[in-house]
């Protein structure tokens, strides 16, 4: 399977929304991970229904449509959930970004055993290099409103000169780590049903599930006031919900029709750059050297796993 290049444009376009609505998720969330979530998510449905309407009304696999956007509702309520959760305890857009973008080394396994899609070595090879990348973005020193429960020093020589970082990990990175194993699994069964599929329709179907269920559990689990939306969180909450949901992850459907889930997972995970970008020029965050050497080298992994080779290019 050859990566369309109209493909990857939507999937990068994708990420460039993503990786900014993680600022606007660390403002927005402050009034409840369910609660900003539940909204979130049933705004991006209803703005999806004029487009139905328009473009998909008449469809004959709306069955299996719906099934599957319900499925697939069920998976992002998790993954979203988690992502909120660790954005509100670290209060990071870089570093939530970032261990975000786990889920590119998740995809070729997950991918490979419940789809048994061949994966390519340089895409492999790609997914060690990004991971690489998140390492040195660990040990960058990321602002974080969170005390690590794990900190090391590592002090090192090198031509004469001293060198030395540290590798901390705190209970905001677990579950921002879950949430991009949750996110891996999302992208690989987007991936199987989406040639058996209406784009739109499923957008619509699987947004409207998940804000269902997280507006749900707001309503048990956090307090619930009209303020609370009017105030500072309504853009971030605008933004999310039509931006960051209707458009990206309509734009992700569809592109990941033309690209392997392995390459899609690589291309949407440079939002963690564009997240990072995001967080210091609205948020004032800043990176350490180390942590933008890393960023460097994601790079280098996405532009390598798109390198086909033999074992990609076999007919599957």
């Amino acid at each position: 399977m050859r990566n369309k290049p109209t493909s990857v444009i939507l999937l990068f376009l994708t990420a460039i929304i993503w990786g900014f609505a993680f600022t606007a998720q660390v403002v927005g969330g402050r009034i409840g991970t369910f609660y900003f979530n539940g909204i979130r998510y049933l705004l991006g449905g209803c703005a999806l229904i004029p487009v139905i309407l328009l473009f998909e009304k008449n469809v004959k696999n709306a069955k299996i449509t719906v099934f599957s956007g319900i499925a697939a509702g069920v998976i992002m309520f998790i993954a979203s959930n988690l992502q909120q959760w660790g954005l509100n305890i670290t209060e990071s857009p870089g570093k939530g970004g970032f261990l975000t973008a786990l889920y590119t080394v998740f995809v070729p396994v997950i991918a490979r055993i419940f789809t048994k899609k061949k994966t390519s070595k340089n895409s492999y090879l790609g997914a060690l290099i990004a991971l690489a990348g998140l390492f040195m973005i660990l040990s960058g020193n990321m602002s974080s409103t969170e005390t690590p429960f794990f900190r090391t020093n590592f002090d090192f020589s090198l031509f004469g000169r001293a060198f030395g970082f540290n590798f901390s990990v705190g209970y905001g990175d677990i579950i921002l780590i879950l949430c991009g194993l949750a996110f891996a699994f999302h992208i690989v069964f987007i991936d199987y049903y989406n040639p058996k599929i209406s784009p739109v329709r499923f957008a619509c179907t699987q947004f409207i599930t998940c804000g269902t269920i997280s507006m749900t559990a707001a309503f048990f689990t956090e307090s619930i006031t009209l303020p609370d939306i009017t105030g500072s969180a309504l853009i971030p909450i605008l933004y999310s919900g039509l931006m960051s949901t209707a458009v990206a992850y309509t734009l992700q459907i569809i592109g990941q029709r033309g690209v392997h889930p392995t390459v899609s997972a690589i291309i949407l995970s440079t939002e963690s750059m564009f997240a990072a970008l995001g967080g210091a020029l609205l948020l004032h965050e800043r990176l350490s050297a180390i942590a933008y050497a890393g960023c460097a080298l994601m790079m280098v992994g996405i532009f390598i796993a798109n390198i086909p080779s033999g074992a990609y290019n076999k007919k599957r």
